[in-house]
């Protein structure tokens, strides 16, 4: 009786050591609501202004959301590893809006859903820079960038306008 019990502890405990680890290790990645991961590859800092930098976080392709005004334009910085220094860089305008895009070969104005996007490079340094600037329309605005097979959503949400007293 006591061999039977001590048999199947045994057996209770192998089991055990073999699929926990695996259990452990799947609940130990950084999940966040709607099932996205945080992405640590991509660095994005909203500059305020000022000297001011504000980082964002990055979950399964998709921005922190950033809250605007009407027709305020936002500077955003995009840091990359440096391994990715030169990879061509797209920018399309899902909901409207304007961006400006600073690179090594120019500023560019990309309007028009991103239909008139020229092609734009990652700095040598890593970074891509552009700043966003949504119309006078309240609501969301929504910036896709894309590098390679890696896509990066912005929303930017436009509060209405201030009451003029």
């Amino acid at each position: 009786m006591i061999t039977r019990k001590l048999l199947s502890s045994a057996c209770l405990a192998i089991l055990a050591a073999i699929f926990l680890p695996l259990e452990l290790f799947a609940q130990a990645q950084a999940q966040v609501p709607g099932g996205g991961r945080l992405d640590r590859s991509v660095q994005v800092v909203l500059n305020s202004g000022e000297d001011s930098e504000t980082p964002l976080e990055i979950y399964g392709g998709e921005v922190e959301p950033v809250g605007m005004l009407p027709n305020q334009a936002m500077p955003f910085t995009l840091q990359f590893p440096s391994t990715r220094a030169g990879e061509p860089i797209m920018v399309a305008l899902l909901d409207g809006g304007q961006v400006t895009a600073v690179t090594n070969q120019g500023t560019f104005v990309i309007s028009n859903n991103g239909a008139d996007a020229p092609n734009l490079l990652i700095s040598a340094e890593g970074t891509f820079e552009f700043s966003f600037q949504p119309g006078a329309t309240a609501g969301l605005y929504r910036v896709l960038v894309t590098v390679g097979v890696d896509q990066y959503q912005f929303q930017l949400y436009v509060k209405r306008a201030p009451a003029n007293n």
